[in-house]
């Protein structure tokens, strides 16, 4: 396997803690769709939809998803470009530019119109809580 880094979104029914388990895995948010969304280096963790993040980064002030430890509710939405640039900024806890040219935006739970994917986590499995 090709080492990566991005996230996955897993089908609905995929067990959150196995994801978890996998080498690379920092962050698993269990969706309120039922999917899961992973944070991964190295290997792809499981079978979903895969997101790999661009070489091209965003603007030195956004972190990339998912490198903020989790404090509180989180929300995750798919923008194309043009979406993601007529958002407001103070809704957007964190954004990852995609190798598609979309954009993975991080909320603190606020719910954002014109999204092309979105959903809320209502659990999530991060390396960082566990070691604290």
């Amino acid at each position: 396997m090709t080492e990566m880094d991005g996230y996955v979104v897993a089908d609905p029914g995929t067990d959150p803690e196995a994801v978890f388990n996998q080498p690379g895995v920092r962050h698993v948010a269990i969706l309120e769709t039922g999917e899961l969304l992973a944070a991964f280096e190295g290997d792809q963790p499981c079978a979903g939809q895969l997101l790999l993040n661009s070489d091209e980064a965003l603007p030195w002030w956004w972190h990339k998803v998912r490198t903020v430890q989790p404090s509180g509710p989180e929300a995750f939405y798919l923008f194309t470009s043009e979406g993601f640039d007529k958002l407001k900024m103070g809704v957007i806890a964190a954004a990852s530019r995609l190798h598609t040219g979309n954009v993975l935006v991080q909320t603190n739970g606020e719910e954002l119109e014109g999204a092309i994917w979105g959903s809320v986590a209502v659990r999530y499995l991060d390396e960082r809580l566990v070691s604290a």
